[in-house]
């Protein structure tokens, strides 16, 4: 037996290796799930958006809207890479009101004679946008 371990060391040892880095492996390239939840919280807590529409654009699933400000008056534009966006985007047109309010799940679109409501969804609707307008 001692014979053919010293004959075949290193494969051995190889091999019980092997283990070891496919576990090592497993925990190095565990990427967190997607959280619908969590893309809610932070659309809700952190996007916001006050222009007049003047044009928009879609480049490999970016959605693009350039507008003025309705506070500063400047020209400026969102980008959104979300696939909610995205599914949405032949909604917005030129000389809409967008309104997306920090603290909100929905988007506005106020357009002459009528409001529009994009209600956020991911898997699932999210509560404001169950409002009456």
């Amino acid at each position: 037996m001692k014979e053919f371990y010293e004959r075949y060391k290193i494969q051995i040892k190889a091999l019980l290796a092997v283990p070891v880095v496919f576990i090592a492996m497993f925990f190095i390239s565990k990427e967190p799930k997607f959280s619908c939840d969590n893309y809610a919280k932070d659309f809700k807590n952190t996007y916001e958006c006050h222009i007049v529409l003047s044009h928009k654009n879609e480049s490999n699933g970016i959605s693009y809207l350039f507008g003025t400000d309705l506070s500063t008056h400047d020209e400026t534009h969102v980008e959104d890479g979300s696939k909610w966006i995205y599914e949405n985007f032949e909604k917005f047109h030129k000389g809409d009101t967008i309104i997306k309010n920090k603290g909100e799940y929905s988007i506005t679109i106020k357009r002459k004679g009528k409001t529009i409501l994009i209600p956020f969804k991911c898997d699932r609707v999210y509560p404001d946008t169950l409002k009456n307008i």
